[in-house]
């Protein structure tokens, strides 16, 4: 009889350290994972601050309100910009009018150590230009702003009589500040010297009344009123011979300026003086002294340095003024030359004070 062979087989234990590799191997996979993904984190670049934006609106009746136009342009912007009511890096002055059956606006950014820019818009329709400006305000604080027409939102059906109306309150823009004033009024003392006018130096004491345009741009007309006094051997040096006495007023008519910096500016301006002058002779000088009175009136151009640190001022100016009249003043008996006015007369005034 054939007799089987069996084998008898055996199972194997899985040593100890099979069991663990498994688990040992995903904990070094987790620890590098770890350790790679710090640096990546650390290496993300913060995110910027929003831009600050202040936006002063302003329209005629009937036109889009400042709400509808800071609303459109919010709805366009796609980066993050910080709405401010005062401080912002970036003004925005918008103006909308309708005058005589057309609508017209005016635009101007102006940011921080950069010119002004300006834009103006015309249309039928106030809506058409208050809708074209906020295009273009858009497209100034962000390039990749929306560019096609915005869809009106629909008007939600009013909920039923018996159920309370429950509305969610979202944030709106901050509404359009004062207009601040297109003129500002300015008053002060001044003090000059003048040659020509006396034969010594004539030292003038006075005050300064004016008004001058807050334009940004070189087209900044001002206009200033300064009467003056002046006496020999009082307000300065006396002359040997006679007493003069001066009383005039000087206007000055200054259609712009030249900005230097952000406190100061060259002002050109166009200058005339009117009064009248009183010459009498001293008494160690002549045996009867008279007294002569003259008109006086010269005009001619002036350059003056402004210091503007709002609501502060300085100026200091100089002109040479071409007199309308030149008086020869004389003693008589015997006839002796005292001062004759020269064909131009030239000065500096200095002065101080407050915008009002």
């Amino acid at each position: 009889m054939a007799s089987a062979l069996h084998l008898d087989h055996e199972p194997q234990e899985t040593p100890p350290l099979a069991v663990f590799a498994r688990p040992f191997a995903l904990s070094i996979a987790l620890v590098v994972s770890s350790s790679l993904a710090r640096p990546a984190l650390a290496q993300q670049e913060p995110t910027p601050a929003p831009e600050r934006v202040q936006i002063m609106y302003h329209a005629s009746a009937g036109c889009p309100t400042s709400a509808a136009f800071n609303k459109e342009v919010a709805a366009r912007v796609r980066r993050p910009v910080e709405w401010v009511q005062d401080g912002g890096v970036t003004f925005i002055r918008v103006e909308v009018a309708l005058s005589g059956g057309r609508a017209s606006g005016n635009l101007e950014i102006a940011q921080a150590g950069n010119s002004p820019a300006r834009r103006e818009f015309e249309a039928e329709t106030c809506a058409e230009v208050s809708s074209a400006l906020a295009l273009v305000v858009a497209l100034a604080l962000d390039p990749n702003a929306r560019t096609e027409p915005l869809v009106a939102e629909p008007t939600p059906p009013p909920p039923p009589p018996t159920v309370p109306e429950a509305r969610a309150v979202s944030p709106e823009l901050p509404a359009a500040t004062k207009r601040p004033p297109k003129a500002r009024f300015y008053i002060g003392p001044a003090a000059g010297a003048s040659g020509g006018y006396v034969p010594t130096g004539l030292v003038t004491l006075g005050a300064m009344l004016g008004v001058r345009s807050t334009r940004s741009d070189w087209f900044a007309p001002l206009l200033q009123l300064t009467p003056l006094w002046a006496r020999t051997g009082t307000t300065g040096p006396e002359s040997s011979s006679a007493t003069f006495a001066w009383t005039l007023v000087r206007l000055d008519a200054c259609p712009a300026h030249l900005k230097l910096s952000s406190l100061f500016a060259l002002v050109p301006c166009v200058s005339g003086e009117a009064g009248r002058v009183s010459a009498q002779g001293r008494s160690g000088s002549v045996d009867v002294p008279d007294e002569a009175v003259r008109p006086w009136a010269a005009l001619g151009p002036s350059l003056a340095l402004r210091f503007n640190p709002k609501p502060w001022f300085g100026t200091l100016a100089g002109s040479a003024l071409a007199p309308f009249t030149r008086d020869e003043f004389v003693f008589l008996e015997p006839r002796q030359p005292i001062h004759e006015v020269p064909a131009v007369v030239y000065g500096g005034l200095l002065g101080v004070g407050v915008e009002l």
